[in-house]
């Protein structure tokens, strides 16, 4: 589904299945919170089922509001004045597992979802990622004061620089931020 003007959340929730929709360069989106977003949880190895957006080249964090049928969990990308604009794909599930999408699910010490990120040309972008959750995604023994965001690189998980998640009163979620980010597929937050 593509959105050539703009989606406006007035109530509920816009359940993505099996059907990505992407918002064309100018389109926008409004009135999401943490009762109004899109449900982007396909779990099958395709793109579908994802949130597409148009990303310039400018240093623009644009906001992805999505979540699982329970949880909000909205990420944040901007790409570098030197990357090239691109189409940035963004679903998230309520699990983190040690092959990235497949394998033994992680409990402790992380926050149990994935972001899988993916880019549609497939080329070198210079990116910034910011991925939030609610307290309730905590897995036992998470340490907000020392986590970072961590990337399944196709054989393991990355150890990522650690840092402190920021709490928003507005939307009562925690953020992290990753710089410098040139690779894109499965993304996780771990504690140290």
């Amino acid at each position: 589904v593509k959105i050539n003007t703009q989606v406006a959340f007035s109530s509920g929730k816009i359940f993505l299945s099996t059907h990505s929709m992407k918002l064309q360069d100018s389109a926008t989106i409004s009135g999401y919170d943490s009762t109004k977003y899109f449900v982007a949880n396909n779990t099958s190895s395709s793109s579908a089922g994802s949130l597409k957006l148009i990303l310039k080249n400018n240093n623009t964090l644009q906001e992805y509001p999505v979540g699982t049928p329970n949880l909000y969990s909205p990420a944040k990308i901007s790409v570098s004045s030197g990357g090239t604009t691109d189409t940035f794909s963004i679903r998230v599930f309520d699990t983190i597992k040690a092959g990235g999408t497949g394998g033994a699910t992680f409990k402790k010490n992380v926050i149990k979802q994935t972001w899988i990120i993916t880019n549609g040309s497939g080329g070198s972008t210079n990116a910034t990622v910011k991925l939030s959750w609610p307290k309730s995604s905590e897995g036992t023994g998470f340490n907000r004061g020392s986590c970072g965001i961590s990337h399944y690189n196709g054989t393991k998980w990355d150890v990522p620089t650690w840092g402190s998640a920021v709490h928003t009163t507005a939307d009562s979620l925690y953020w992290l931020t990753r710089t410098n980010v040139t690779s894109f597929s499965p993304y996780g937050v771990v504690g140290d």
